[in-house]
């Protein structure tokens, strides 16, 4: 695969700066954005290069996570059943055991998504690949709750999942909400639900990077 250069696509560049409208339960759509300025990174939560800081990948079924031959993370999400991969990491440099979500205005977040949809129409099986694939980002506090989702789609201009590598800038008011504790974010994952029982999901969410942004 021909390496690819990561675009910045920057949403929001700080949780006060925006002037936002509900798009959903979990999302929001960025109708203004008044900061112009490249966002502070604060620190470097992963990256693919580093073994910095020690990661604990947690699989389950139907949803298996793994560090590739590059060091990125692979989150493999196959089958029709609820899954729950997790990634979580040790204290290490200027990466805290836990961060409160609500001292950072973002993240910065590179990733690309790879993989169809196995659908059964009678005795034919048909691959499908929508340009949503309704994959969506949770960060985890101490307790193991998720205090929300973001769907890198909606970020993205075209509403698309990126299937090149490219680098979002995630809001954190996607994850600070009332009624959910993210004072000790400790992990993140991407859960998925059960689906139809015709459906045999077989995705990839690789993800190389991921900065806090004040």
């Amino acid at each position: 695969m021909r390496a690819l250069k990561p675009t910045l696509i920057r949403r929001a560049a700080g949780a006060c700066c925006l002037t936002l409208t509900a798009a959903c339960a979990f999302g929001f759509d960025v109708v203004k954005n008044i900061n112009s300025g490249k966002p502070q990174v604060a620190f470097v939560l992963f990256d693919k290069a580093s073994n910095t800081p020690e990661l604990e990948l947690k699989s389950t079924p139907g949803g298996e996570v793994k560090r590739t031959a590059d060091g990125s993370i692979d989150f493999h999400l196959t089958g029709n059943g609820a899954a729950n991969p997790t990634v979580s990491w040790k204290a290490a440099g200027d990466v805290p055991a836990t961060f409160n979500a609500a001292d950072y205005s973002g993240m910065l977040v590179t990733c690309r998504f790879e993989g169809v949809m196995h659908r059964k129409f009678g005795n034919k099986i048909i691959d499908q690949s929508g340009d949503n694939l309704w994959l969506s980002l949770s960060l985890i506090n101490n307790k193991g709750e998720s205090v929300g989702l973001a769907n890198p789609a909606d970020i993205t201009d075209d509403r698309k999942s990126p299937r090149e590598t490219t680098e979002l800038f995630i809001p954190m008011l996607y994850f600070v909400r009332p009624g959910f504790d993210s004072t000790h974010i400790s992990a993140f994952g991407f859960p998925v639900i059960a689906g139809r029982p015709e459906n045999d999901r077989d995705f990839h969410v690789i993800i190389e990077k991921i900065a806090l942004v004040r």
